[in-house]
């Protein structure tokens, strides 16, 4: 019973802070506020905050993100734009 105790507060309280994706380590890295950025790209606030905060950055907007800002679409979605480093 100790054991699963121990276990189930370890899920809740795990206080590894989560993986930011390449949206919002590129918005920290540059300084930007999430209105900032909205503005640079042309999305609603909220948005840029919910890209930013999501696991994935959806693929339409991963395009934008790319085209306003050239940060690599492998960084925005490796699951879409996986690059070919076949050596």
């Amino acid at each position: 019973m100790a054991q699963f105790l121990s276990l189930t507060f370890a899920l809740y309280y795990d206080n590894t802070p989560p993986m930011k994706n390449a949206l919002e380590l590129y918005r920290e890295s540059n300084g930007f506020g999430y209105a900032e950025l909205s503005r640079l790209v042309g999305f609603d606030r909220a948005t840029v905050w919910r890209h930013c905060k999501a696991t994935l950055v959806p693929e339409a907007a991963a395009a934008r993100y790319h085209a306003k800002l050239q940060i690599p679409l492998e960084d925005l979605r490796p699951d879409l734009f996986a690059s070919d480093t076949t050596t």
